[in-house]
């Protein structure tokens, strides 16, 4: 496996009856306005019901003004891991040692990290996240932890440094669709990064 994964990107997630109903709506609306011909709604709304991906749904609305300002089909996380993707355990442990998890993973509600003269690496840009809020409790003692959040990401960083860094990096805003990370713990005589990319 490649180590530099590429970030999962909302158009290529699939959507779910619920998107596509949304859609169908929109198109509705549409057509009472008189934007859309009856065979131009018709052919959009067969699209829609065939769609597999939001790029397959925005592409359908996107040169309608009066639905411009709709909400956008929003991404729901699964309640169950899909089958076959492993479920990342609730505590990651380092202890004079390295452990990395990244690629598919399902993450769940919360989750601990312990670097002790250690590293420890949570890419998380191909989870699928089972639940939107999620806690990540990071405590790195002479070691080190990594944390790298998927870019639609909302982070809030709360752990303390003592003789040690706990960094957020390159803070981004996060998409209204995406998950809301949580991080807290301590770095002593170690660090823990968090970063988006």
């Amino acid at each position: 496996m490649p180590d530099e994964l590429e970030p999962r990107r909302r158009d290529v997630l699939r959507a779910s009856d619920g998107d596509r109903n949304t859609v169908v709506e929109m198109l509705s609306q549409a057509l009472g306005l008189g934007q859309l011909s009856l065979d131009e709604y018709e052919d959009r709304s067969r699209q829609a019901v065939e769609a597999r991906t939001f790029a397959d749904l925005d592409r359908l609305v996107v040169d309608l003004p009066a639905v411009a300002d709709a909400p956008a089909p929003a991404y729901r996380a699964p309640s169950v891991p899909p089958a076959g993707l492993p479920r990342v355990s609730e505590t990651k442990w380092a202890v004079m040692s390295e452990t990395k998890v990244r690629g598919p993973v399902a993450v769940g509600a919360e989750h601990t990290a312990i670097a002790f003269w250690g590293g420890v690496t949570l890419d998380l840009r191909e989870a699928t996240f089972l639940v939107r809020d999620v806690t990540l409790n990071a405590y790195a003692v002479m070691g080190g932890i990594k944390i790298i959040a998927p870019p639609g990401a909302l982070v809030h960083v709360e752990g303390v440094g003592v003789m040690g860094a706990f960094e957020h990096k390159n803070p981004q805003l996060g998409s209204p669709d995406g998950p809301r990370i949580t991080v807290k713990g301590f770095a002593f005589w170690g660090g823990v990064e968090v970063r988006q990319q």
